[in-house]
């Protein structure tokens, strides 16, 4: 292939996305902080009617599989930071519901995970290109 400007482009994309977020994963450890996966759960259901969600529309809403997100909400519900409860209307529906133990430790979290996302993202960008940078973004990904 003569012109690889698309495959540079999204080696790009994929290595910087890996190098951030895995740095950000050492920092967040090393400061005793649980996983982003456990932040990203915790504030989806905050940002949630009710702080409640179903598992499958949880699933829909973080970075995670639908079987990650299950096992994972297995082990925020041991650590008290969620509660389960099946839907009123479909038995076989599981809504996840944030408990005030989890708000506090995403709360506490954000702290330390603002100031990495700064230091290591939001800093090294100039307006413009954090402007372009979701204009760009948002032409391959959307919500639908």
């Amino acid at each position: 292939m003569k012109n690889s400007n698309h495959l540079d482009a999204w080696a790009t994309f994929l290595k910087s996305y890996n190098r951030l977020h895995q740095g950000m994963e050492e920092k967040m450890k090393s400061l005793g902080h649980p996983s982003l996966e456990i932040y990203d759960v915790l504030w989806t259901l905050e940002q949630s009617p009710d702080e409640s969600l179903r598992f499958v529309d949880l699933g829909k809403k973080v970075f995670l599989s639908r079987y990650n997100v299950s096992r994972l909400v297995e082990r925020l519900e041991k650590l008290k930071l969620i509660e389960t409860h099946s839907c009123p209307v479909d038995k076989r529906g599981v809504f996840a519901k944030l408990t005030a133990q989890g708000k506090k430790l995403r709360r506490e979290m954000w702290k330390n995970y603002s100031q990495i996302i700064a230091d290591d993202f939001s800093l090294k960008l100039t307006k413009s290109d954090h402007a372009e940078l979701i204009k760009i973004l948002k032409k391959v990904w959307s919500e639908d």
